[in-house]
């Protein structure tokens, strides 16, 4: 089943991988053209945002 995701942040991105993993076919289309480092943008997750990227495997620190 294919599935369509509006917007590209920390939600749509691990939304996206949740409903791979669970057999979807997730296509994301993000507004901005680049990747948003012009944005002046930070992340900040809570714990409970950590355990739920952890649910799906994504809450590994990154090189």
């Amino acid at each position: 089943m294919r599935v369509l995701i509006i917007g590209g942040g920390i939600a749509g991105t691990a939304a996206a991988l949740a409903l791979h993993q669970a057999g979807f076919e997730p296509t994301v289309y993000e507004a901005h053209p680049d990747n948003g480092e012009d944005l002046g943008a930070f992340l900040t997750l809570a714990s409970n945002g950590m355990r739920a990227l952890g649910q799906i495997g994504a809450a590994a620190r990154g090189r």
